[in-house]
């Protein structure tokens, strides 16, 4: 099952059946390591959105959206973390954890998801937006 799927899928059985199939242990460690990955993504939208927006003049509306953007990385990054303390709560009992749980799990990781592609679109078109205003 493809890790997108997995995280968005607002489902407790369908976890249940991934887990079934996958090493809880390596996953186990793998959901532990990802807060380093959290870390070094949240800082780099953070800071390429500061990068673009003070490129623009101060008054304009990218540089106020890119403050939004930059917030938005470091909320990402929280979103992230906080759906890894659910994955590892739903690792304690892989087949008899609360659905619940998966369901929030799932809430955290849309967040996150649309927070990390809008950050990316809003870079993509502020550059473009950027280049074409020289």
């Amino acid at each position: 099952m493809d890790v997108i799927a997995s995280q968005l899928s607002f489902s407790g059985e369908v976890l249940k059946s991934h887990y079934e199939i996958t090493n809880i242990e390596f996953y186990r460690i793998a959901q532990s390591l990802d807060y380093g990955f959290m870390i070094s993504y949240g800082t780099l939208i953070f800071t390429l959105a500061l990068i673009i927006s003070r490129k623009f003049d101060a008054a304009s509306i990218w540089r106020k959206s890119g403050y939004i953007v930059a917030i938005l990385g470091i909320t990402a990054a929280c979103c992230d973390g906080i759906e890894n303390i659910f994955i590892l709560a739903l690792l304690t009992d892989p087949s008899g954890f609360p659905n619940i749980w998966a369901i929030i799990h799932s809430c955290f990781a849309l967040v996150k998801w649309i927070m990390i592609f809008s950050s990316i679109g809003w870079a993509i078109v502020a550059i473009i937006t950027r280049k074409l205003k020289k």
